[in-house]
């Protein structure tokens, strides 16, 4: 008596075991097997087509619906359904369409697992907020041509030659460098490249919107960065309390009790512009060419405030 509980224990953990696992992602019958035969937990077992489609008739007596598309089962609906608010489903839906033309693969493939689950609680084609769906869609179209923009810039990357960019700068003059490419990448809803300086040797962060034209040159990257190191210093209470970035090292204070520091990898751009939020408390030292330009940077910032 207690062999035949404990086989009819075993095949009702093999069938939840079966739904757990649809319920990951769509299977055949020989993945099931696969996974079924894979468990030590649930008895041993010689699984049959014949038991494996027992299992999934024993899912659609509970109520779960089975769709079959080119041998593989997935779970349609579960019996029991969750009830998501408007600004849920708006929520949702938007995300939904932003994945169709996300360029970032693999958070799309991630986040669409997910929605396959999910869809077994909640049918997006016929909820009432089909209205609001369609307002999302709309919204959608500078994602799309963010998309466009990654798709171009990743083709000249892949190029791997050098270009000549002509871009405004952060003090708005308008500036030329050669520079290679090596990054493409979106963030709040702008694309941004990353590119190394040959002519000054450094990082340089752009946001296509800077940039004015992009010329191809017929060198060839060499995908050398050897970036020329910031060297600045902190002052007062900001140099006994600062935090030192990955890209820092500290050396040491000075006399005067200020804090040098050499920042080496963080694009210049960038770091002038924390480095101006630091105010009166900061002060580039070498080289001098980045000394000149936190000193134009400045001027141009007080000019905003001369009547």
């Amino acid at each position: 008596m207690s062999r035949t509980k404990n086989n009819t224990t075993f095949a009702a953990y093999r069938v939840f075991e079966t739904l757990a696992f649809l319920m990951k992602q769509p299977a055949n019958v020989a993945e099931i097997t696969k996974h079924l035969e894979g468990l030590k937990t649930i008895g041993e077992r010689n699984y049959s087509k014949a038991l494996i489609y027992k299992y999934l008739s024993t899912l659609k007596f509970a109520g779960i619906e089975l769709k079959r598309h080119k041998c593989r089962y997935e779970i349609g609906k579960l019996p029991f359904k969750i009830d998501l608010s408007k600004e849920d489903v708006t929520a949702l839906s938007v995300l939904k369409e932003i994945l169709k033309v996300t360029p970032e693969k693999e958070i799309a493939e991630n986040i669409n697992k997910f929605f396959y689950q999910l869809n077994m609680h909640f049918d997006f084609d016929k909820n009432p907020y089909g209205e609001e769906k369609e307002t999302c869609k709309n919204k959608l179209e500078l994602t799309k041509k963010q998309v466009q923009e990654v798709k171009h810039y990743e083709k000249l990357q892949e190029e791997d030659l050098r270009f000549k960019i002509t871009y405004k700068n952060i003090l708005n003059e308008t500036v030329t460098e050669i520079c290679e490419i090596i990054e493409v990448y979106t963030e709040q809803n702008s694309v941004y490249l990353k590119t190394y300086n040959t002519q000054h040797g450094c990082f340089l962060i752009l946001n296509v919107d800077q940039i004015e034209d992009i010329e191809k040159t017929p060198q060839k990257n060499t995908h050398r960065y050897f970036s020329s190191t910031t060297v600045f210093k902190l002052k007062g209470k900001l140099a006994k309390r600062y935090t030192l970035r990955n890209e820092e090292h500290s050396m040491g204070m000075d006399k005067e009790g200020c804090l040098l520091i050499a920042s080496k990898k963080e694009p210049k751009e960038d770091l002038f512009l924390r480095l101006m939020r630091y105010g009166s408390s900061c002060e580039v030292m070498s080289p001098k060419q980045d000394r000149e330009t936190m000193h134009n940077l400045v001027k141009t910032t007080l000019a905003n405030y001369q009547s």
